[in-house]
């Protein structure tokens, strides 16, 4: 079994990878498109990577300025912060919006970074959450676990969310849950 030591000295490692082969960032950007973003959106993009495709998506499509990107890796982006899923460090009730694409399989524990999601969305805030399907994603070395369908509703539901849409778009199945009251 994977421990966590073995996770921050195999993350050194992910600064000279590719791209993750499953981050289309098109099927995202398609999505995000019904999830009611506006300018007033704070949005935190969690498990960033080194891309900042998605920041320069939400300030052209819907105007959004207050965009932070975390990761658990240093690029050395000026807006990003280095940070962990499972205890991110911020004041509660600080986001609108949470974003995982391609996140919870990396993490030792989804169910913590959903509490943890929680905690730090503001009332009716919503998180969403992007996950591979198909055959593949799973063998990935930094893979912790592989969530079925119906476990991660399981999940949403345990630690608070509401699940308001589920959809598949090409190589991604999205998620859409509000934090309920």
């Amino acid at each position: 079994m994977k421990d966590w030591k073995w996770f921050l000295e195999r993350s050194k490692d992910f600064q000279n990878e590719p791209e993750h082969p499953l981050s289309n960032k098109e099927e995202l950007f398609e999505y995000l498109e019904n999830c009611n973003i506006n300018s007033d959106s704070i949005i935190l993009d969690v498990g960033c990577g080194r891309s900042d495709e998605l920041r320069i998506f939400l300030s052209s499509k819907f105007n959004v300025n207050d965009y932070i990107g975390l990761d658990i890796v240093n690029y050395n982006d000026d807006f990003k912060i280095v940070r962990d899923v499972h205890d991110m460090g911020f004041f509660p009730i600080n986001f609108d919006i949470l974003i995982y694409n391609n996140v919870l399989e990396h993490s030792i524990s989804p169910y913590l970074a959903l509490l943890e999601a929680n905690r730090v969305l503001k009332p009716e805030g919503i998180v969403i959450i992007g996950l591979p399907k198909g055959d593949g994603h799973d063998v990935s070395e930094s893979h912790f676990i592989v969530l079925s369908d119906r476990q991660l509703k399981n999940l949403l539901n345990k630690t608070g969310f509401k699940l308001i849409d589920d959809k598949s778009v090409n190589t991604m199945h999205y998620y859409t849950a509000r934090k309920m009251k």
